[in-house]
């Protein structure tokens, strides 16, 4: 019966919910992933992360991981302007339904910054990768196996018809944010979107009965609001927005985080929500240039008698360098002046 519910489960997340694309509840965490513009925007010349989320398992979910590194190159300083630039390469993966579709990425980012002014920077990002996605099909139960007293997977499923079972396209990204700080850093705001798969590639596992494939529509937006409030040195308060759009469907995230600055550790609590979807409280431990950033969903949509409101777990980590800490000199013309994101 597990099994049974399962694979409806997955069909019906295959056949309504393809064209959603992989997401993190902790965007804040993964920056590359969530707008290409923050690509070598950190205080750092070298970054690590590494996310992994495990979703909806009490009824056959998600599994998904994402590793992404990106570097700070060309610094260049005229006078109080300050420009640099970034790059980098991320991967993620994703395994759904236990193993019946799944989905790898593969890419490069690149990060262009400019100092509008003391206090302004503008940061624009371009991606370009590859996707693959597979779907084993053998696993699946379709209409044409009912016996109508329930299903025989020995009688054949004729799936998938004139259809693929792995697809691979290339998609383009791009993104631009707009940092603004005030009052000697005691307040500041990022505002920024993105554009995912602006080629609009192909995406199906079917084609039609001339043997052309059947376009899904690909294109995504993302937009992102976040605040920093310092009102004393050793605590800060950040609360972000960011709204996901694609095709026909669309996802509000509220996250609200708290760092608490004790000497070289800070001590980050907080919570989210993402609408209709989602409550999720959150954990981080910071030290040094050290993250790392602990979250669990509670299911409150409509899947949460199913699964027990049990969204699942998301854990976060990353670290920042500067070449210096691994023996390379560098020549960085002051780019540690220019603001960058607290988070």
């Amino acid at each position: 019966m597990k099994k049974v519910f399962s694979v409806l489960f997955f069909s019906f997340l295959f056949f309504s919910l393809r064209s959603q694309d992989l997401h993190f509840s902790q965007a804040i965490n993964t920056p590359v992933f969530t707008n290409p513009a923050f690509t070598g925007l950190y205080d750092g010349e070298v970054r690590v992360g590494l996310i992994y989320r495990d979703q909806w398992q009490s009824i056959s979910g998600f599994r998904t991981f994402g590793a992404a590194t990106d570097l700070r190159i060309i610094g260049a300083q005229r006078g109080n302007r300050f420009f640099w630039s970034g790059i980098g390469l991320y991967v993620l993966t994703d395994q759904g339904g236990g193993g019946l579709l799944n989905t790898t990425k593969v890419g490069a980012s690149l990060g262009l910054h400019f100092s509008a002014s003391d206090n302004t920077l503008i940061s624009l990002g371009f991606q370009a990768g590859n996707t693959q996605r597979s779907v084993n099909f053998s696993d699946l139960t379709f209409s044409t196996q009912s016996t109508g007293n329930g299903f025989d997977p020995g009688i054949q499923s004729l799936e998938p018809p004139q259809g693929f079972t792995n697809i691979s396209y290339l998609e383009y990204n791009a993104g631009i944010n707009l940092r603004q700080v005030i009052q000697n850093d005691q307040f500041a705001f990022n505002i920024g979107g993105s554009v995912f798969r602006f080629n609009n590639p192909t995406e199906s596992f079917y084609s039609d009965f001339e043997g052309k494939e059947i376009s899904e529509r690909q294109f995504g937006f993302n937009g992102l609001l976040g605040f920093e409030i310092s009102p004393t040195e050793n605590f800060d308060i950040i609360p972000f927005f960011m709204y996901r759009q694609q095709d026909m469907y669309s996802q509000i995230l509220g996250m609200l985080i708290f760092q608490i600055h004790i000497q070289n550790f800070i001590l980050a609590p907080g919570s989210a929500y993402r609408h209709e979807d989602a409550v999720i409280p959150y954990m981080g431990f910071y030290y040094r240039n050290a993250k790392l950033g602990i979250s669990y969903d509670i299911n409150i949509s409509e899947l949460s008698t199913a699964s027990n409101m049990q969204g699942g777990p998301e854990i976060s980590l990353s670290y920042t360098a500067n070449l210096e800490d691994f023996g390379i000199n560098t020549r960085r013309s002051g780019i540690r002046q220019v603001p960058c994101p607290k988070w």
